[in-house]
């Protein structure tokens, strides 16, 4: 059974109005934001889940850090191959 406990390193926003649950925010995987929503439906008097929530990539760059670093790599290789000729 689906539990919060699971769900430890998610952030996640619960706005309910009307009986009705929209979950937002971020969490690690397809697993847990299923998970989340599972629970939420479980929760008594809850008519309808609407889910919002992103997973959080580890991998993508953030502000376009990865990139920056890619074209100070090319220039630092392009640099040091104009150097050995």
């Amino acid at each position: 059974m689906a539990t919060t406990d699971d769900l430890g390193d998610a952030t996640i926003d619960v706005d309910v109005e009307s009986a009705v649950v929209t979950l937002g925010g971020t969490v690690d995987s397809e697993a847990k934001k299923k998970q989340a929503v599972e629970v939420a439906k479980k929760v008594e008097d809850v008519k309808e889940v609407k889910d919002e929530l992103k997973i959080n990539k580890d991998d993508s760059p953030i502000d376009g850090a990865d990139t920056e670093k890619t074209e100070m790599d090319d220039t630092n290789k392009a640099e040091e191959k104009k150097d050995n000729e």
